[in-house]
């Protein structure tokens, strides 16, 4: 969550792409412990951080 929003603020790029890693990394240990919650966080947040890396990327 904090990379994502250093991606809004400080360095689009780069905290961007990695916290959309630490996200997909974040997902599947969620996966793998029972009885885990909070998917919604970790389905709806990359999505974001997709549009704010493709805007860095092409503007």
């Amino acid at each position: 969550m904090i990379l994502g929003i250093c991606g809004l603020t400080v360095c689009p790029l780069v905290c961007s792409i990695l916290a959309l890693v630490f996200a997909k990394q974040a997902k599947n240990l969620l996966a793998m412990t029972p009885g885990a919650d909070g998917s919604l966080f970790l389905d709806y947040g990359p999505y974001g951080l997709w549009r704010w890396t493709a805007a860095a990327i092409f503007v």
